[in-house]
């Protein structure tokens, strides 16, 4: 089902072909399981070795220990949940609900500090975590009132942003930033999560992860039919599914839609990871599959369909949530 096949290849934590082990920059390091802990060994994989100091965007950061207490911005819960570190996580800032990767359900988020309000300067300081791990640069942004990555770091807290998210929603990123997020794909993706297993000690749990992760992605390739892509695009909207307000083009988005057997027609050279677009400018465009932004309520499709109701997609009823 063309529908729900982006749904089956990868999650919202997700990317591709299993890379190394490896720290997550040139200060981090891993070491070796002693001989003691050789029985282990191979269940276990690499341990991270602490003090570890790692670079991302610029800004480098020092975790003493394992961290026991992380705030999350936005992403980045599922593989948390899905290496046991649900006890950790302090807080999850976010617009949805649950998860979409397969084995997760909600009874892995019930007891998680959930809240669509990013925590104030005080809040933050006051909530002390050890890490905070976002998928925007955002969750730093000093303009909108919030402690800046430098003032975090003197506080003690240690943040994470991969290198390949650092211009998301960055007012002036630089062109090699602008240029790595427009670019960003699965695989890149599941080099965050070896990065991120790395620096709270999940080495052997990431590589696991991200070795499912791949093998789904080539399932769904490998079910690919021949003939020409299905025209798929990811629509943004208000949850209740009433009206769209543009699509999501470029990036991890249209790599996964290329892999499984789709194109989205609205992409162009000159848009970036978000274009603006009425309905009425949709319209004009058919699709044949529809998804909807993770922030939208499943409950809201039939609206959605009733924008549309000349697509193929609403015709045959192709609509999913990513």
């Amino acid at each position: 089902d063309d529908s729900s096949a982006e749904d089956d290849a990868a999650p919202d934590t997700g990317s591709e072909a299993a890379p190394e082990t490896e720290p997550a920059s040139d200060s981090a390091s891993a070491s070796e399981p002693t001989d003691d802990e050789e029985s282990g060994a191979e269940a276990e994989g690499l341990r991270t070795t602490y003090p570890l100091t790692f670079e991302t965007c610029g800004v480098e950061s020092t975790l003493e220990g394992p961290p026991e207490s992380i705030v999350v911005y936005y992403e980045f819960e599922e593989p948390l949940l899905i290496w046991g570190l649900g006890d950790t996580i302090q807080s999850w800032v976010t617009f949805v609900e649950g998860s979409t990767y397969p084995g997760l359900s909600d009874a892995d988020y019930e007891g998680i500090s959930t809240t669509t309000d990013q925590p104030s300067r005080e809040a933050i300081l006051e909530m002390s975590p050890d890490l905070i791990v976002t998928a925007s640069d955002f969750a730093w942004n000093e303009e909108a009132g919030f402690l800046g990555r430098e003032d975090l770091n003197e506080a003690g807290i240690a943040t994470w942003l991969p290198e390949s998210l650092c211009a998301q929603d960055k007012s002036d990123p630089t062109p090699e930033e602008a240029e790595r997020l427009e670019n960003r794909g699965f695989d890149q993706v599941l080099e965050d999560i070896t990065e991120l297993g790395v620096i709270v000690d999940r080495q052997a749990e990431a590589a696991e992860l991200v070795d499912e992760m791949s093998t789904k992605m080539a399932e769904v390739e490998a079910r690919v039919p021949e003939g020409d892509p299905v025209r798929v695009a990811i629509l943004v909207g208000p949850a209740d599914g009433s009206e769209i307000n543009g699509v999501y083009t470029g990036g991890t988005n249209e790599d996964i839609i290329e892999r499984v057997g789709g194109f989205n027609p609205f992409v162009s050279p000159d848009r970036g990871q978000y274009t603006s677009f009425s309905a009425e400018e949709l319209v004009v465009t058919p699709l044949d599959v529809i998804m909807t932004d993770a922030t939208m309520d499943p409950g809201g499709n039939d609206s959605v369909l009733g924008l549309f109701p000349t697509w193929p997609a609403a015709e045959q009823g192709r609509i999913g949530n990513v």
